[in-house]
């Protein structure tokens, strides 16, 4: 109809924005248990923080999430949202759902032509950056590529300087690198951990 979704990470949610310009909630995401502390710590929750969306094979949008502080692993989870009901919104019962699980700090997803999700995560060890989100502290603590079907997860590619988005073109792979500054092709997805190369370099053969 010419509107859009919009994850907002901010304000943890995803929002309707009509074709006219008026904004409505979609989703609303609901804090996590913390499972590092106690109840009685001052930290008893956790943030989902959605990033990534895109469209499913079966038309429902799919929502990656960037757990928040203190960033437990295995705790970012890929959500499927539809309105099932047909009332403008996904905010009743069981129309968000957890579709995929397995995740730390999730920053993008992308489905290829199998059904097969490919999800990014920023990094395998966010908790060691502290306050300093750079290139060094990126570099040290890198993030992957993972692909997710059927409940199994491989390791598509380590090694990435925090990756924050991922699009499949035509069967090819692409990432983008935050700190490094650059756009990276996946290759070879099918092996247990594929080759890369930055599109700097598109001389070389994938």
């Amino acid at each position: 109809d010419g509107g859009f979704f919009v994850s907002d990470s901010g304000y943890n949610a995803v929002l309707h924005v009509t074709a006219s310009g008026d904004i409505f909630d979609y989703v609303v995401f609901q804090d996590l248990p913390n499972p590092l502390y106690p109840e009685s710590d001052i930290h008893p929750t956790v943030d989902i923080v959605p990033t990534g969306i895109t469209y499913g094979p079966d038309g429902a949008l799919y929502v990656a999430s960037f757990t928040g502080h203190p960033h437990p692993s295995g705790l970012a989870y890929v959500y499927r949202i539809e309105d099932v009901n047909g009332d403008g919104n996904a905010l009743d019962e069981g129309e968000t759902t957890v579709f995929a699980t397995g995740f730390s700090v999730a920053t993008d997803l992308a489905f290829e032509a199998d059904g097969a999700l490919l999800v990014t995560e920023f990094s395998t060890d966010i908790a060691s950056f502290g306050p300093n989100y750079d290139l060094e502290h990126s570099t040290a603590s890198p993030g992957r590529l993972l692909r997710w079907r059927n409940g199994a997860v491989q390791v598509v590619a380590d090694g990435l300087v925090s990756p924050t988005a991922v699009t499949v073109v035509n069967g090819r792979i692409f990432v983008s690198e935050e700190f490094a500054g650059r756009v990276t092709e996946i290759c070879a997805p099918e092996g247990p951990v594929a080759k890369r190369r930055s599109l700097s370099r598109l001389f070389q053969d994938c």
